[in-house]
């Protein structure tokens, strides 16, 4: 093979011109974790195996190398001068040790390498958010002040050579831009999005046809249609396909709206399963400023981002679709920082993103067919002699110098087999890599696999689709389809009732520390795998410990392990439902439906939305901050403004206040309502109740309404304590923040408009009514009589006017109490 493929494009670091490119490795998997045992585990798509603190998500083997090395190779063919790699203490050391020893294909290893300056982090704390790592950026000063990096995820494999020319492009956004923050590199799916509209309109056409015929049609038929194929036919040809379609795509399909001059994305959605689906965009073509629709671009991870930029990062940012979505489109009225992005050349560009175990059996096999790097890249090319070597029946065949392999096996194409492994003759491989020390039982068939270093395969076996974890065992034979199989789990080949073993989708594990013992048993050879799966010792370990913790009708009567608990499930849909189905659902009406039910509708579900994220923020204080990011996008995709969402907010919290506080005295109600609007001041007012750095007047008249509005009621016991809120309201709940800009959540100027405006009010209900401006008011006068009532619907709809105007009313009372409150407010700014 030519090793030459490997610097084919490299850019010398002595020839590399222009501003120096610094990437961030973020060296943990950005997943959500659960309490085992008293610690936090990651769930992952590849769990139990990684990430582990036996396979740290940067040592995950792709082709028994790890994945760190594959990114680390793409950027320096890039020319990036810097990498830093940000790792948890968990897998700091086995990473550390791997990229200080082991010899890359330069003659180095990684961390003393002449081709890029290698830095690796161990964080202070866990890595588990993009906020997280963030964090750990500012506080250890990884990159400058000023300027710009690349962002790097570790589950990416990725392959291309112009991304020096994406950051040239990007500091060129960010000199003519106004707020430019970050650039995403994107690829495009067309290709994957036809095989899939192509497999959806064969399969259903067969299904068509199989329902309408009873007997499949002939290919040549009597009716004289040459050329039409069978159903069977047609099954059979879409099976035996080389690259078929995945059933998901590598990535969420994201919709993205982009200005066309400058590139920059004024729209975002990920189609993806959930309770509440994006609201479709406004879409407004112009020959200003012209827009583009696409739903063919996949985000790589891969983003240039502005030093700046870090500090939008805030604490409730998980991914990075969220930091796109909600810190900087959520946040361009306020504060106006925007992004773009880059489409990678198709033809140039290669991106795997390991986000299910079909992605990551898909990577490997990429490597062997050289669509991301060459295995002469392989750190065992380095060595005098090469470690590993084509196979002269096929070439994409590579054996390791010390396996054993039969002239007369069938293996290949996409096949990797290890260090030590003897593969017999009966044995069929095909798409599978073999890890160091695996040993195959006779006759077995593998397609499209993994096994890892010292895992036994017993004969018979039939395995499609599997991820086998280091020094498994699978009894004899055992037929697995798409399952994960933990480290040192045992699989017998029978059930408990002696059938043969049959798993499909399943993910397997066990408490590998709990097993004493199994060390030195597990990488033993020969005919020990045998006695590893016989019944005497797998009759041992069921009565220890670890047997107890065995589900036996998975594994079998001899057999060690249980099923994953809370197995990681992704909300991806799948690639065909984008042809089926309608990502959008909107409720049907009926067509007597007037424009005002539509509007009390629209109103309704508005208030729903806000309530929700409100009542996620009372149960959690600390998620106060990312609920008003989450509200801020339900007004921008609903079209309600800032005022309504503030008057909103505020109702909600006077009516939690009540409900939760109704056994306790007026007073201490108030003190609760300090207490509360006192936590809500800085996370949730001050992000809305300003604008540009100047107070929302409108804003802030709407917070006064719904504070009125919400105790104008005639039973509620905060009725006649209007102007002690307003009072916390305007300086009353925050002392430092009351100094620093003279109020609190409201100002003064907008007190005083709201006093304006409610007595503007109190004099058009007392012109149109009867109300008194504080006084009982006979209802005699709007109200109907049931005599006068000729039908239900009437009654129903004047109760609610009624109802309507009480609260009105109620409101009106309320303000008019705080009149002189406000006038003292007046008297003090004017004598200021």
């Amino acid at each position: 093979m030519d090793i030459a493929a490997v610097r084919r494009g490299t850019v010398d670091r002595s020839d590399r011109q222009g501003a120096k490119l610094i990437a961030v490795i973020i060296g943990e998997v950005l997943l959500p974790t659960r309490l085992q045992g008293g610690r936090a585990t990651v769930v992952g798509p590849l769990s139990p195996l990684s990430p582990s603190p036996r396979i740290p998500a940067a040592l995950l083997p792709v082709c028994n190398t790890p994945v760190i090395d594959y990114v680390l190779e793409n950027l320096v063919l890039n020319g990036v001068d810097e990498a830093t790699i940000l790792l948890n203490s968990s897998s700091a050391e086995k990473t550390i040790a791997h990229l200080s020893e082991c010899r890359t294909a330069r003659g180095k290893p990684w961390m003393l390498s002449d081709s890029i300056n290698v830095t690796v982090v161990e964080c202070t704390r866990r890595i588990t958010t993009l906020a997280d790592a963030a964090d750990e950026i500012r506080e250890r000063n990884v990159v400058p002040q000023n300027g710009s990096f690349l962002l790097v995820p570790i589950d990416t494999m990725a392959s291309f050579t112009n991304l020096r020319a994406c950051y040239q492009t990007h500091l060129e956004r960010v000199r003519k831009v106004s707020k430019y923050a970050a650039t995403l590199l994107c690829v495009s799916s067309r290709p994957a999005l036809s095989a899939a509209l192509r497999n959806s309109l064969v399969n259903h056409l067969a299904e068509a046809e199989e329902v309408s015929s009873q007997s499949p049609v002939s290919p040549i038929g009597g009716s004289g249609r040459h050329g039409v194929l069978s159903i069977q036919q047609t099954s059979e040809m879409l099976r035996l396909r080389t690259y078929t379609a995945p059933s998901l795509p590598r990535e969420r399909h994201t919709m993205f709206v982009l200005n066309k001059a400058t590139q920059v994305v004024t729209y975002m959605a990920r189609f993806e399963n959930g309770e509440d689906a994006p609201e479709p965009p406004a879409v407004v073509f112009g020959s200003n400023a012209q827009q583009s629709v696409r739903m063919d671009l996949l985000p790589t991870g891969y983003m240039f981002c502005c030093c700046e930029a870090l500090s939008l990062i805030e604490f409730h940012i998980r991914d990075l679709y969220s930091f796109l979505s909600t810190s900087l489109l959520g946040q361009t009225e306020i504060y106006g920082n925007v992004f773009g992005l880059i489409e990678l050349s198709s033809s140039s560009a290669v991106v795997e993103l390991i986000n299910s175990a079909e992605a990551y059996i898909q990577c490997n096999l990429d490597v062997c067919a050289r669509r991301l790097f060459p295995m002469t890249r392989e750190s065992c090319f380095a060595e005098e002699l090469a470690k590993y070597a084509v196979s002269s029946t096929c070439e994409t065949v590579y054996l390791h110098t010390t396996a054993k392999c039969a002239g007369s096996s069938l293996m290949g194409p996409n096949v990797v087999v290890g260090e030590e492994v003897s593969v017999p003759a009966s044995v069929e491989l095909a798409g599978t890599v073999l890890g160091a020390r695996v040993e195959l039982g006779d006759e077995a068939s593998l397609r499209s696999c993994v096994v890892m270093e010292g895992a036994r395969i017993g004969r018979r076996c039939v395995l499609h689709g599997c991820l086998i974890g280091p020094h498994a065992v699978i009894g004899d034979g055992a037929e697995l389809s798409f399952v994960v199989v933990g480290e040192r789990c045992v699989l017998a080949g029978v059930t408990t009732s002696g059938a043969p073993l049959a798993l499909q989708h399943q993910a397997i594990e066990c408490d590998v520390d709990d097993i004493s013992g199994s060390d030195e048993g597990g990488v033993s050879r020969g005919d020990k795998v045998e006695e590893r799966s016989s019944s005497s010792l797998c009759s041992n370990r069921s009565e220890s410990s670890v047997g107890d913790k065995t589900d036996k009708w998975l594994t079998g009567a001899n057999g060690r392990g249980r099923a994953l608990e809370d197995r990681y499930s992704s909300n991806i849909l799948p690639t065909i439902a984008l042809f089926t189905e309608d990502p959008v659902m909107r409720p049907s009406q009926s067509d007597g439906d007037s424009e005002s039910s539509e509007e009390d509708d629209e109103q309704g579900l508005f208030r729903r939305s806000i309530q929700r994220h409100v009542q996620a923020a009372l149960l959690q204080p600390s998620r106060i901050e990312s609920s008003s990011y989450d509200m801020s996008t339900v007004c921008l995709s609903s079209g309600f403004g800032y005022p309504e969402l503030c008057e909103l907010v505020t109702e909600l919290l006077m009516e939690h206040l009540l409900s939760t506080h109704c056994n306790e005295s007026p007073a201490d109600m108030v003190e609760a309502a300090r207490d509360l609007f006192h936590i809500w001041c800085r996370p949730f007012y001050s992000n809305f109740l300003s604008k540009n750095q100047k107070p929302n007047v409108d804003a802030m008249t709407a917070t006064l309404e719904g504070l009125c509005g919400s105790i104008g009621g005639e039973d509620c016991p905060l009725r006649c304590y209007g102007p002690q809120l307003v009072e916390i309201l305007y300086y009353g709940c925050d002392d430092d923040l009351y100094n620093e800009r003279g109020y609190c959540i409201v100002s003064g100027e907008s007190l005083i408009a709201f006093d304006a405006e409610m007595e503007h009010r109190r004099q058009v209900l007392q012109h149109y009514t009867a109300f008194n401006g504080g006084r009982a008011k006979s209802r005699g006068v709007t109200r109907f009589s049931s005599s006068d009532s000729d039908t239900s619907s009437s009654s129903t709809s004047s109760s609610d006017d009624e109802s309507r105007d009480l609260h009105e009313e109620g409101k009106v009372l309320v303000a008019v109490s705080c009149h002189d409150f406000i006038m003292g407010v007046k008297d003090f700014l004017e004598a200021e």
